[in-house]
């Protein structure tokens, strides 16, 4: 049998659903509920945020010993994983950021944002 994915936004897709599930009863279907994930634009502005990051960091001579206790020049990956991924996993116990809801991706941004400028003087704004 074929998988099906629905997006209910509205009352309409919501009956639509529930026609599906109520038409398919008898064919011993699971279901399941998923929160939304973060977007792909939030996806590509965690990326790019994170290569910002490095790059100023690398700009401003601060390695990832200095940020992180970890002697590895800042990478966007190196910053995703060892600092966007660690605030991720402490305050929401995710592993990727395929998980993450969007208000999720905000917060951790907020947290990471704070500590770089705060720690370094390093201030880069979210989805450029």
């Amino acid at each position: 049998m074929n998988s099906h994915n629905w997006v209910v936004n509205n009352e309409l897709q919501a009956r639509e659903l529930c026609n599906y599930i109520m038409a398919n009863v008898d064919k011993k279907l699971t279901y399941s509920i998923k929160p939304e994930q973060r977007t792909a634009q939030q996806n590509r502005a965690i990326h790019a945020y994170c290569r910002h990051v490095a790059r100023d960091m690398e700009a401003h001579g601060i390695d990832m010993l200095e940020a992180l206790t970890l002697p590895i020049s800042p990478t966007m990956e190196t910053v995703k994983m060892l600092m966007w991924g660690r605030i991720q996993k402490v305050m929401f116990d995710k592993d990727s950021t395929a998980e993450l809801e969007p208000a999720e991706v905000d917060r951790i941004y907020q947290v990471m944002a704070r500590h770089l400028i705060t720690a370094h003087g390093i201030d880069i704004p979210f989805g450029r």
